[in-house]
């Protein structure tokens, strides 16, 4: 039986109470103005809503690669639920952002009570929330994107409190039920499902037959996906499965991300889990608390999803959301006097490790946001460890817990303005809007593919967006198949002279579209007249982009000729 939790210090208390109103008031006023904002924050918001767009016209949201849409590999299940707020408010991506928001939200909440129901404390679960609402940024903010991480969040915080808390047999179908939901709404949540399953076979008490939750698992998993796959069109297994499967997947990959994120961008959170993995665990029989397992699972999900080139620090949401819940409950046996060498030994080692990643990752990731803050912050940390272990208990644990806690909302701390619109933004897309509608043809906006008539006023011919195409094209050993299905495309723009491209990027440097530059003549460099246009969300390899290039496309003849054949020559 565990020891009962010691009392909070005082300060403790209300800065849990402090730093909840804060950073969840943060949250919901930046989320607010992205629901409300008819611009991009993330390149695949364009085919998200096309995929959305088809579900509520009645088509199949996965049809075969073509000229004006391929599919993302995301699964199914966010779009249907988005489709009716596409019906109601028409081609916008405030729909599905707010379906992200509300989801996210309910995911902070979700957290605040795990951490209520296992400490018994309100300030306890208040600081869970707040962990998780302030590492925003760390998220990589695609926690109000128009994309389905923050609802497969949601479905598996849900399905997490029936399986750690149920009691009875509908609890136990409940879990099930937001597992396979998680499930559909993106495939990493197969990881947590079999490693939750694999946890109720072998520890957990459960309320319905052992093998009647593994034949769920199955019938509502890999058996529901290949019997239900062809209702959803005829790219379904092709780009939830078979294109996935053919990217590059090197275990180096997984090792780099895994070493930045966790020296560097959650320490603090992994030290706090790691008291409370220690005070938690029956070592000897290795029986994880469903929270700890969780916390687990996360990193088996996120190591095995990351082997994949290009994947991004989404894939770390659930992970951060389990830390945050579990660093606020690592602080009563901090409290407690749980602390012996090893936590100095692992916060030496971490400070090391950070500071090793943040070098070769300047070296590595150039362009990417990288900083300096996170060695210095453990280094800082590491120091004021060894001055505090001369200090007496109980008041050692708390200011232990106090350094640690500063250290991570060091690391964290983000400056909101990056995440909003800037100023001159209304007039910058007036002019925009009055550019494009002054141009002798259609127009073709790169990054995005898709581009919701909310933002330019009159709806533009649709195309994949270039995350798209490169996922077709980054195939390793299908250099045949990803020709064939690409070449609809590329066909579609050789074939459409006069046909306008707008781009943030000089073309060459573009995934795909590199391989039409001899066919587009350079029109306009519009420089930053419409750089108040721009994604408003910095993820970690950076953002702010906005439309700069104007091309044309020009007949076979005549390209040599054109200004950017010259350029490039």
């Amino acid at each position: 039986m565990a020891p009962a939790n010691p009392p909070l210090p005082r300060w403790l208390e209300r800065f849990a109470w402090v730093a909840l109103a804060a950073s969840a008031g943060l949250f919901v006023y930046i989320a607010a103005r992205h629901v409300l904002y008819p611009g991009f924050t993330e390149t695949m918001e364009g085919d998200a809503l096309q995929h959305i767009a088809r579900i509520a016209q009645g088509r199949p949201p996965y049809p075969s690669p073509g000229a004006e849409f391929i599919p993302l590999s995301y699964m199914p299940l966010f779009y249907y639920l988005a489709a009716p707020l596409h019906l109601l408010l028409g081609d916008t991506l405030a729909g599905p952002r707010l379906i992200s928001a509300l989801a996210a939200l309910l995911a902070g909440g979700l957290i605040g009570w795990i951490v209520w129901r296992e400490s018994g404390s309100r300030p306890l679960a208040c600081l869970g929330a707040a962990l998780y609402f302030s590492s925003y940024r760390l998220m990589d903010a695609y926690l109000v994107c128009a994309l389905p991480d923050s609802l497969m969040l949601f479905w598996l915080l849900a399905g997490f409190c029936f399986f750690a808390y149920g009691t009875r047999p509908l609890h136990d179908a409940l879990w099930l039920l937001l597992s396979i939901l998680a499930f559909w709404t993106k495939q990493h949540a197969a990881f947590f499902f079999a490693l939750a399953v694999l946890y109720a076979l072998l520890f957990r008490r459960n309320h319905l037959p052992k093998w009647l939750i593994a034949g769920v698992m199955l019938a509502g998993g890999p058996l529901a996906y290949y019997l239900l796959g062809p209702w959803f069109g005829d790219g379904f297994f092709l780009h939830t499965f078979v294109v996935p499967g053919r990217w590059e997947h090197r275990a180096v990959f997984s090792v780099r991300r895994m070493a930045l994120v966790l020296s560097c961008y959650v320490p603090f959170l992994l030290l706090l889990t790691s008291v409370y993995l220690v005070a938690s665990t029956e070592w000897r029989r290795l029986r994880f608390t469903p929270l700890g397992w969780f916390v687990l699972s996360g990193l088996v999900a996120t190591a095995v999803t990351m082997t994949a080139a290009g994947s991004s620090n989404n894939h770390y949401i659930p992970l951060i959301a389990a830390l945050s819940a579990t660093a606020a409950l690592g602080i009563p046996p901090l409290i407690r006097g749980a602390v012996r060498w090893w936590l100095g030994g692992l916060l030496l080692g971490v400070t090391a490790v950070s500071a090793a990643v943040t070098i070769v990752a300047l070296r590595s990731y150039a362009g990417h946001d990288i900083s300096y803050v996170p060695p210095v912050a453990t280094a800082s940390a590491l120091v004021l460890f060894a001055v505090l272990w001369r200090v007496a208990e109980p008041a050692r644990g708390g200011a232990l817990a106090s350094v640690l806690l500063a250290g991570h909302l060091v690391i964290a701390f983000y400056y909101p303005a990056r995440y909003l619109p800037v100023d001159g933004y209304s007039e910058a897309l007036a002019a925009l809007r009055a550019e494009i509608r002054a141009l002798d043809g259609q127009v073709i906006w790169v990054p995005y593919g898709n581009v919701p008539a909310e933002l330019t006023a009159l709806k533009l011919p649709s195309s994949p967006s270039w995350v798209a195409l490169e996922d077709v094209e980054r195939q390793v050993n299908a250099a045949e198949e990803a020709r064939r299905d690409l070449e609809p495309f590329l066909a579609r723009i050789r074939g459409a002279p006069g046909l306008h491209i707008l781009s943030d990027d000089r073309i060459e440097g573009v995934p795909v579209w590199r391989n039409l530059a001899p066919r587009l003549a350079l029109v306009r460099d519009f420089g930053r007249q419409f750089s108040s246009v721009r994604q408003i969300a910095y993820h970690w390899y950076g953002g702010g982009n906005y439309p700069r290039y104007l091309y044309r496309v020009v007949p076979q003849a005549a390209a040599p000729s054109s200004p950017y054949a010259k350029q490039s020559q």
